[in-house]
């Protein structure tokens, strides 16, 4: 017969009892590197937002500069566009043609002065066309009294008067010398030029404008200008920013063998020059 110690034999329910305090006992490790993790995370998103609203309300604080930049920009744009109409509007030069000159010899004299005339665009019209535009101008304006008398005149007695017409835009204002050599010299632009009147030739210079930009967070205004006359294109910057009067005079007289000019005034400097060839007045205003 075997037998068996008391220690030997195993006790169920002792057995799971002493299972379970092992895992009661065993180290929460895990759950504790969870909280951490956790926590991190939500003080880096503090962090972050924190950082956000510094710079939204310290770093992008508007400057005095950034200021006029904003308030002036809708009158620059206003200028800009009331050049570009009247710039589209002129001719450089308009040539007058016998009455009865035909369309064929008209496109026939523009493609020449296309070629030779350094042209950027060339339009024409015959003597009945050019009737026809001023009576629609008299019934637009309805002036009955110039409409009677026409139709009293008569049409083709009104033609007959009228001479044919060429407009030319060209590439360099400046430049009108090959216009006037074609005109003056070509043999079909000789034989069929109106001798009563004469060629006009458009010398003024072409309305600019140039560019406003601002840079350095808002610190730095660059102001460019285009054109003979750029008071009204400067004004408002001047105006916003109180410059001195003796300051706008100074850019007013500037001449391009001035070479960079600079002065101050209240929380600003300013550096500008002129350059004769392209009629441009470049402008830097710093804030301090």
């Amino acid at each position: 017969m075997i037998s068996h110690k008391k220690s030997d034999i195993s006790n169920p329910a002792k057995e799971k009892k002493n299972q379970g305090d092992k895992y009661k006992n065993r180290p929460k490790s895990n759950s504790h590197a969870k909280k951490i993790w956790l926590w991190a995370t939500i003080a880096g998103i503090f962090v972050v937002i924190v950082i956000i609203v510094c710079v939204v309300i310290f770093g992008n604080k508007p400057t005095k500069l950034s200021d006029a930049y904003n308030k002036c920009t809708d009158e620059f744009t206003k200028l800009e566009a009331e050049a570009e109409e009247t710039n589209s509007k002129r001719d450089d030069a308009t040539i007058y043609f016998k009455s009865g000159t035909s369309k064929e010899t008209l496109e026939s004299m523009a493609s020449i002065m296309r070629t030779f005339g350094k042209a950027k665009n060339v339009e024409y019209s015959t003597s009945e066309e050019e009737y026809e535009k001023m009576y629609q101008e008299y019934v637009n304006e309805n002036n009955q009294e110039m409409l009677a008398t026409l139709e009293i005149i008569g049409k083709e007695s009104m033609i007959e008067k009228f001479s044919a017409v060429m407009r030319v835009k060209v590439r360099d204002v400046d430049d009108l010398d090959s216009v006037k050599y074609v005109v003056n010299n070509n043999p079909e632009f000789r034989k069929n030029i109106d001798n009563t009147t004469e060629p006009s030739y458009n010398t003024m210079p072409y309305i600019g404008f140039g560019t406003l930009e601002l840079f350095d967070d808002g610190k730095t205004i660059m102001m460019e200008t285009e054109g003979d006359d750029y008071t009204d294109k400067m004004n408002c910057i001047c105006t916003a920013l109180n410059m001195p009067y003796r300051i706008r005079d100074a850019i007013g007289q500037t001449a391009s063998m001035d070479r960079t000019r600079k002065d101050e005034w209240d929380d600003f400097s300013i550096e500008w020059s002129y350059s004769a060839s392209n009629k441009k007045l470049h402008i830097v205003i710093y804030q301090k």
